[in-house]
């Protein structure tokens, strides 16, 4: 088993997963297209190079990871809607 690539996709798996809770309702089909087309490229990836392994383990370490933030930190912190951030110019 080959760490480097256990820890390359672990990273690329929370950080996919953690820009689909933290993004904004009204753009959140695109970013889940997004991560659907990137998780079957890597997919794609582990078949051909035999690394089905260790893409599977970098996988639920990537869902355990963005659990425990969502868990952490998430529940307390929800995304504001675009609709309710203000932005501050130089008259306000």
């Amino acid at each position: 088993m080959n760490t480097q690539t256990v820890v390359l996709f672990t990273i690329t798996f929370a950080v996919l997963q953690l820009a689909v809770q933290r993004s904004d309702r009204t753009k959140r089909r695109g970013v889940r297209t997004f991560w659907f087309w990137m998780v079957l490229l890597i997919g794609v990836y582990a078949v051909f190079t035999t690394r089905f392994l260790e893409v599977l383990l970098a996988f639920v370490l990537g869902v355990i990871i963005s659990g425990l933030y969502w868990i952490l930190i998430g529940r307390y912190n929800p995304v504001k809607s675009s609709e309710d951030i203000k932005v501050l110019g130089l008259d306000d």
